[in-house]
């Protein structure tokens, strides 16, 4: 509703009458069909029904006028069965529009998993981009973040060194079994040593950054409970919303964290679609998931640009951990390869990356293999002795290689090489990157598995392995 009223007031024809009425929950009532009908003749010339699909179910046709416009929220669903019968009924001579970000279905049939989307395309038959955005979606994804309309999302991950016990990933198409091995990952992700772990990051975000307003996706609605608790008794200002939450206590905590009473909003899966705080300036994703749509609905949640209230960034923190069996390719790679390009490798997919490298303050800078499946990277020559303690990690793959050389430019020589092997019983460690004065630093990385990589991150000693 309060869409409508913003986009009708900005709008060149905003200066008519609009009419709007509410037409769910306790509203339905309270509305009088007749009185519509005649509001619509004297005061305005536009009547605009905001219903949800369960509450027009089964509503009779005659009652209503024709509508000249049917408009579908979050219309990756709409093939589902609730809004074909709503269409069915009272679509026949009306315009059918839908709104996305994510314009695709992946219903759970193993012999066709393109179904839902195949649906979506009979039902809207094409998709409309604004031409003024570009052609492809990194472009579009520029163009709107440089018109403040998205935010620009700061990665980081934090390794947990808890090693989850679940099967081989299941092979991509095969949605029924990627929806199971995604329960299994929650399942296995909530235990009370990780939940320590996110606590503690929780905690750091919370006594760096006063003013942050968090929004946390546990693995489930326990862990969500929990988390919040915890956070009370550390003095912070927390709750815990679930879908057994009564409606108006809800709301109430929805509207806390609007308007700042709360600094942290936890939840499970409850506030993945639908819900809209453009505040969020951090995205806590503890919940493991290989769905990349999952995984966008849910960050998606603090990625409203300062152009709607939101923030100019939005700081996103996932969790690493490590697998007994094969590593799987989780939504937050295949996110932050769509969201966060690399000027370096504006063509680099996500199966070419091979080193990770963030030794500043700054973005995080991503380098592709090479034709010899090497990832390499080099630094200009330094003005000082420069050592630099570092966390090197290895994701995603079963063994890796990291060589750091000291190359001094004028001399033509190596003042110093080092060599680092990890594997999965040592996925992980500390050490100091040494550059002596005039020296270049060279980083090769090179993995067992093409879809791995090696991550360097600067640290400081006082606060342990935290980037």
């Amino acid at each position: 509703v309060a869409s409508f009223e913003d986009v009708w007031r900005s709008h060149p024809a905003g200066n008519q009458p609009l009419l709007l009425a509410r037409f769910w929950g306790g509203y339905r009532q309270g509305l009088d069909r007749q009185e519509l009908a005649d509001r619509l003749e004297t005061e305005a010339p536009v009547l605009v029904l905001v219903s949800t699909p369960q509450s027009f179910i089964g509503e009779s046709r005659e009652d209503w006028l024709d509508p000249a416009t049917i408009v579908i929220d979050e219309a990756h669903r709409a093939a589902a069965p609730t809004y074909r019968s709503i269409i069915d009924r009272h679509g026949e001579q009306s315009a059918i529009i839908g709104l996305t970000a994510t314009p695709y279905r992946r219903e759970f049939d193993r012999r066709n998993p393109q179904a839902g989307t195949e649906a979506l395309q009979a039902l809207f038959q094409r998709l409309i981009v604004a031409e003024s955005l570009g052609q492809e979606a990194g472009e579009r994804l520029q163009r709107l973040q440089e018109m403040g309309v998205l935010s620009v999302p700061i990665s980081r991950t934090v390794p947990t060194g808890i090693t989850l016990k679940v099967g081989e990933p299941p092979p991509e198409g095969e949605i029924q079994q990627q929806f199971s091995f995604d329960q299994e990952l929650q399942q296995q992700a909530d235990q009370t040593r990780r939940r320590r772990i996110v606590l503690e990051e929780l905690l750091r975000i919370l006594d760096e950054e006063p003013m942050a307003r968090v929004l946390y996706f546990g693995p489930s609605v326990l862990d969500a409970e929990l988390v919040a608790f915890m956070l009370r008794y550390k003095g912070k200002r927390a709750a815990a919303v679930s879908g057994t939450t009564r409606t108006a206590t809800r709301r109430a905590m929805i509207a806390d964290f609007k308007t700042g009473r709360l600094d942290v909003l936890c939840n499970c899966e409850v506030l993945t679609t639908g819900f809209d705080a453009p505040t969020v300036s951090h995205v806590v994703m503890a919940r493991p998931t290989i769905s990349q749509v999952l995984y966008e609905q849910m960050v998606g949640r603090g990625l409203r640009g300062p152009e709607f209230g939101g923030t100019p960034h939005c700081h996103i923190v996932d969790f690493e951990d490590r697998y007994r069996a094969r590593r799987p390719i989780l939504g937050y790679e295949q996110f932050r390869h769509v969201w966060i390009p690399l000027e370096e490798e504006p063509q680099q997919d996500a199966k070419s990356m091979g080193l990770l490298v963030q030794l500043g303050s700054g973005d995080v800078s991503r380098y592709g293999r090479n034709e010899h499946q090497v990832a390499a990277c080099r630094s200009r020559p330094v003005v000082r002795d420069l050592e630099v303690p570092v966390v090197v990690s290895l994701e995603g793959s079963e063994r890796g290689l990291l060589q750091v050389t000291a190359w001094d430019p004028e001399r033509r020589e190596n003042r110093h090489s080092r060599r680092y092997e990890l594997n999965m019983k040592q996925p992980m460690l500390r050490t100091r990157l040494e550059v002596p004065s005039g020296c270049e630093l060279l980083l090769q990385a090179t993995t067992s598995d093409p879809r791995g990589h090696i991550e360097i991150r600067r640290y400081d000693p006082r606060l342990g392995d935290r980037p």
